[in-house]
């Protein structure tokens, strides 16, 4: 039985497998068109609007080549091949959750070039704020929970404010932990842009439609 799981890495050369769950997973049915094999297809995903397009090839084989003098694993275990296509919300691997009671995340000290911070959150029955604090957990001027204009959608892309600050450009530090308050919400991924479109500086994996670029700029 093959079937499809995920490493993860931040630099492209160290790698970690600590998940071992299925991604992508085989069927014992014998008339599954997924039985007992899948393989990846290079690249990895696509990325498509909001989703991230994962193909793959499986295998339903044929049994009764096994009968015959002639048979090998090419035209009986690897008979009636056929590409799968799996999708997922884009950077939907992992979230935070909370319901109705409010959560809070606090993350380590970041380091930041950008300008502008986005998440990707699904809570269009919730409502998700932020504030910006200095490495000891205590909120900027100007960028506390009670500035922060609270956002309640589902969406991979939205940018957050403070009143009328936008930018964080014009911090005094480069060096921040961001406190996220959020009810109702699944919290996939943030970042901090350098533009106000949103561009992420990641990697593109097999790119997609109007991706040019080998990351995201």
């Amino acid at each position: 039985l093959t079937e499809l799981q995920l490493a993860f890495s931040r630099d492209g050369f160290h790698w970690d497998r600590a998940n071992r769950q299925t991604f992508i997973g085989a069927s014992l049915k014998k008339e599954s068109w997924e039985r007992a094999y899948v393989h990846s297809i290079g690249g990895v995903c696509n990325i498509v609007g909001d989703k991230l397009y994962f193909y793959y090839t499986a295998f339903k084989g044929d049994e009764t080549k096994s009968k015959s003098p002639y048979f090998d694993y090419y035209s009986g275990m690897y008979a009636n091949a056929a590409v799968g296509l799996a999708t997922l919300r884009r950077d939907g691997f992992a979230s935070m959750d909370a319901g109705s009671a409010e959560k809070v995340l606090l993350t380590r000290p970041l380091e930041f070039s950008g300008s502008y911070l986005f998440v990707n959150a699904d809570c269009p029955q919730g409502k998700l704020l932020a504030e910006l604090c200095d490495t000891n957990g205590f909120p900027l001027p100007g960028f506390a929970r009670e500035n922060c204009t609270p956002i309640g959608l589902d969406s991979t892309r939205t940018m957050l404010q403070w009143g009328e600050n936008k930018s964080l450009q014009d911090l005094d530090c480069k060096k921040i932990r961001i406190k996220f308050f959020f009810t109702n919400c699944k919290l996939y991924a943030f970042w901090i842009s350098k533009s106000i479109e949103g561009v992420s500086g990641g990697a593109t994996a097999a790119g997609g439609p109007g991706l040019n670029s080998t990351w995201d700029e």
